[in-house]
C-alpha cells in the first residue's frame, strides 16, 4: 500500500515539474520572440533576466 502511494506522489511530483518546466520555458521562448519590439540595447537586459530567473526557479524543482 506505501509503495502504491509513494508511487503515486513521484508522479505527482514530476507531473508538476514537467508542467513547471514547460510553462517558463514557453514563458522565455515567448518573451525571446517578443524582444524584436524593443530596442536593441534591450535586448539582451530582457534576454539575460528572464534566462536567470527560469534558471533559479528550475533549480528549486530540479
Amino acid at each position: 500500500m506505501s509503495l502504491i502511494h509513494s508511487n503515486a506522489c513521484a508522479y505527482t511530483l514530476l507531473e508538476f515539474r514537467i508542467v513547471i518546466f514547460e510553462f517558463f520555458t514557453f514563458n522565455f521562448f515567448f518573451n525571446f520572440m517578443n524582444l524584436r519590439i524593443y530596442k536593441i540595447s534591450n535586448i539582451f537586459t530582457f534576454a539575460k533576466r528572464d534566462f536567470i530567473t527560469t534558471i533559479n526557479i528550475l533549480k528549486v524543482f530540479l
